[in-house]
This record gives C-alpha cells, sequence and structure tokens, in this order.
C-alpha cells in the first residue's frame, strides 16, 4: 500500500499508505502523490525495499536505515517502537558479533 522511489540520483520519494510511518516522512499522515524523504538527504541511496508496513534502504557506504511498523522488532534496531523517519540499524553499520 505504499510505494518508495529511488533516482538516479539517490534520493528516495514516497506515496501511499503511511499508516505506520513507512513513508519515512516524520509523520503517520498518507500521500497521495511523491515526496522527498527529507531524513535521507544527506546519504546516496542505492537500494531499498517495502514490505507491508515497513521500509528499508541501503546506501553507497553500505549503512541500511529502517522506518516504519516495529511490533516485533522487524526493524532491526534492538527495540520495538515503530519509526517515522530513517534509522540507522546500527547492528549492521557495525558488523555483528
Amino acid at each position: 500500500e505504499h510505494v518508495l522511489i529511488l533516482t538516479t540520483e539517490g534520493r528516495v520519494l514516497a506515496c501511499g499508505c503511511n499508516t505506520n510511518g513507512q513513508l519515512g516522512l516524520g509523520n503517520t499522515r498518507r500521500s497521495p502523490v511523491p515526496r522527498l524523504v527529507e531524513a535521507l538527504q544527506t546519504v546516496v541511496v542505492t537500494s531499498l525495499s517495502c514490505s507491508y508496513h515497513h521500509s528499508v534502504v541501503i546506501t553507497d557506504q553500505g549503512l541500511a536505515y529502517s522506518f516504519g511498523l516495529n511490533d516485533y522488532g522487524q526493524l532491526g534496531l534492538g527495540h520495538t517502537q515503530g519509526q517515522n523517519t530513517p534509522q540507522l540499524i546500527e547492528a549492521l553499520a557495525h558488523g555483528t558479533s
């Protein structure tokens, strides 16, 4: 019910359902038109993935950011709080043990 769009410049736009913050726009309002995910403007995104209620992006530096529903810890952030802006997945940024 939502879409992330990756531009050739590595920017991300989002639109659609946003009940759980899965658009990464800093709110939970739906967006019928593509909007820039401003929190990702300082990175270059090279790939992305959308699930029903959450999203993940990967940068050119190999960093992963997740956002949206997190009731089972599916964002990989070490807790179960939902996020409406992209959050760095620290466990992947520093390697896993």
